[in-house]
């Protein structure tokens, strides 16, 4: 992969997260909501039952409260400080109810966190989403701006013959061989096709063998099958040579091994033509 891939897939998991931390702060603000509005609803209740009742017993209370000021009066206490202590002790003072330490503690300490909770995180995916739209707006820039790559230019090669080939005896494919009572060695015909390749500083060759037209004997048959195999036999016999490191020199790297048809076949009616050219391996430099 790219490193552009992988800046890319770390956008969409910052895109993903920032989703997530969005999709969390809208459900919390969801059950804040209908938690604040239920809290509303109990507290208009014991609201309006509070004043009910306070309504109930207000003429109950006021009367009491006139007895309790005369009997304050009457053990000594003035008139206006026996009617304040009066309405102290019945709660005539007070227009509600107070609130009791745990709505206190939800006024000025639960909701202000729950606030900053939620805050925070619609802060958080909010950043989290600006930071992927620049990424992909870098990586959108940097594509778009990406220079084009030039054609690489084709690479041509150049192949050319190298000397003469190796000439063979009739239905034979071997570089040491014996005919008629003579030894033949083709080795040093080889040899030269070797070092020729060496001068020109090639390691890369086509080695062809041929083969003429005159149909094979018996034991040349039974060995090769047909004229085709016996020029694929000389041709990878010279190949093997030009490859392998021997007193001649270090071997080639490489050698395709290939195989061609006569050339001479007309037929005659005169003398017959010399067809030692088509038993000849021919070898073809390949150079760049």
């Amino acid at each position: 992969m790219r490193p552009t891939d992988y800046v890319e897939i770390f956008a969409f998991i910052v895109e993903a997260c920032g989703l997530v931390f969005l999709f969390l702060e809208t459900r919390r603000a969801q059950k804040g909501e209908e938690r604040e509005r239920q809290k509303s609803a109990e507290e208009l209740e014991e609201l309006d039952k509070s004043r009910s009742d306070l309504k109930d017993t207000s003429d109950a209370r006021h009367a009491f409260r006139k007895i309790l000021a005369d009997w304050l009066q009457k053990d000594g206490m003035g008139p206006d400080e026996a009617a304040i202590m009066a309405r102290r002790v019945l709660g005539l003072n007070q227009s509600a109810p107070r609130l009791i330490l745990p709505a206190w503690l939800d006024i000025n300490y639960v909701a202000p966190r729950l606030l900053k909770h939620r805050a925070l995180l619609l802060t958080a995916g909010t950043a989290l989403l600006i930071l992927a739209v620049m990424i992909h707006a870098i990586l959108f820039g940097l594509e778009t701006r990406k220079p084009e790559q030039p054609t690489p230019a084709p690479v041509r090669t150049h192949v050319t013959p190298i000397s003469s080939g190796v000439i063979f005896d009739p239905g034979q494919a071997l570089l040491k061989y014996s005919i008629a009572g003579r030894v033949v060695d083709l080795t040093p015909a080889a040899c030269r096709m070797k070092k020729a390749l060496a001068a020109a500083g090639t390691e890369n060759v086509f080695v062809i063998g041929h083969h003429d037209r005159t149909h094979l004997k018996n034991a040349a048959r039974e060995a090769f099958s047909s004229n085709e195999g016996l020029a694929q036999r000389r041709a990878d016999e010279v190949g093997k040579y030009l490859t392998e490191d021997n007193p001649c020199g270090p071997g080639i790297q490489n050698a395709v091994v290939l195989i061609g048809g006569p050339r001479l076949t007309a037929r005659r009616t005169g003398p017959q033509p010399n067809l030692g050219a088509d038993r000849t391996v021919e070898v073809w430099a390949i150079a760049p």
